[in-house]
Parts: C-alpha cells; sequence; structure tokens
C-alpha cells in the first residue's frame, strides 16, 4: 500500500517553522532535546545518543565523542587538539565534585560551528579523532592474560 501525500510541501514548510521555534526554545534545566542535537549534527552523520550528565552522551558509532551539558555542546579533545579548541575562544567542560573544580577534556563547541556546516564537520573530525586516540589508548592499557607456566605444573597451595 503507498500513502499520497496531500499539500506535502505546506506541511513541510510548517514543520520546518515549528522545528525552528523547537531550537531556538529549551529548556536550560533538562538542556536541549534530543531531535535538536541529532539535527545539529546532520552534516557528520547518525549520532546516537544516551542520557547522562544530567544532559546527553554523543556517540559516532561506538565512540562517545561530544556531550551536551545546561544546552552547551561540548567535544572531545587531547593534547593535539586542546590548542585549537583554545584559540578559538572555547572552554572546556567543568563541574564541581566534592568541593574541587573537575575539568574534562571535553571543550565546548565554538560559536561559528552553530552556523556554517562545514566548520562544525571541522570540529568534529577534530574530535573523533581525539576519541579514537583515547579508545585506542584504553584497549592498549587493558590488562592481558597472565600467561600459562612453561612447566605445566601446578602452583603449590600455600599452608
Amino acid at each position: 500500500m503507498r500513502l499520497r501525500r496531500i499539500g506535502g510541501h505546506r506541511a513541510r514548510q510548517a514543520r520546518g517553522a515549528q522545528r525552528l521555534v523547537q531550537l531556538a526554545e529549551f529548556d536550560l534545566r533538562s538542556g536541549v532535546d534530543a531531535a535538536s542535537i541529532t539535527e545539529l549534527f546532520q552534516p557528520i552523520g547518525h549520532v546516537r545518543l544516551k542520557r547522562m550528565f544530567g544532559g546527553h552522551g554523543i556517540y559516532a558509532g561506538e565512540l562517545f565523542f561530544a556531550l551536551e551539558s545546561g544546552g552547551e555542546i561540548f567535544l572531545k579533545t587531547d593534547a593535539e587538539t586542546q590548542p585549537e579548541f583554545a584559540a578559538a575562544d572555547a572552554h572546556p567542560f567543568s563541574f564541581e565534585r566534592a568541593g574541587k573544580m573537575m575539568i574534562t577534556s571535553y571543550w565546548r563547541l565554538p560559536d561559528a560551528a552553530f552556523d556554517e556546516p562545514d566548520e562544525l564537520v571541522g570540529w568534529c573530525k577534530l574530535a573523533l579523532e581525539a576519541a579514537r586516540r583515547a579508545a585506542t589508548r584504553r584497549a592498549k592499557s587493558v590488562t592481558r592474560p597472565r600467561a600459562s607456566r612453561s612447566s605445566g605444573q601446578a602452583r603449590a597451595k600455600p599452608r
């Protein structure tokens, strides 16, 4: 069965106008809604979201490369990419724990990236590269299983 669209262009215009209103309005207590985040990252492809930190964790495949908190988007950085974010006047995601300020490796998405899809793609590439490097480091640091004893003898039980 095939459904026929009636007045499709008017419906798309109405949805587009409604979407702009939704993007412009959000509750700071709950952050930005998932649909707005997905739409923002559309130029880089499919992203998956998980609720966390009172906001959203943003994944490309299995890579956790960005987060949303308090209506702001933060991208993964490392020693290689932090200077570029700092040069763009971005700041790191931080929070307070037990009276101490904790600073993370996620830095705010520069403002220009919200208006220019090419800018967004460039910043996301940096974040994805940093996330891949971090994942590689984690995989290498995982403890390897101990090798079996070469003599084939079992260890004696302590008495």
